[in-house]
């Protein structure tokens, strides 16, 4: 089984982890096309944000966002 970031980077996205030194906004972020789409992983609050200029998901990045979920602890089965 590949990783979220194996999965992700295989769709185009570039990966990115975030951390304040105020531990407010950490996040790890997918990026692809210039930063117009991406999918951001809030750390701290457990949400998950999907900005794409086309406003879907496909498939495989569905499973990408299920896997990393799995990864941080977010999803059981």
């Amino acid at each position: 089984m590949d990783t979220a970031r194996q999965m992700f980077e295989a769709l185009g996205y570039e990966f990115e982890k975030e951390y304040t030194s105020d531990g407010e906004n950490d996040t790890y972020r997918y990026t692809r096309c210039f930063r117009v789409d991406s999918i951001v992983f809030d750390l701290n609050d457990k949400n998950i944000i999907v900005s794409k200029i086309f406003h879907t998901i496909s498939l495989n990045e569905l499973q990408a966002i299920i896997q990393q979920c799995k990864e941080l602890g977010w999803y059981k089965e």
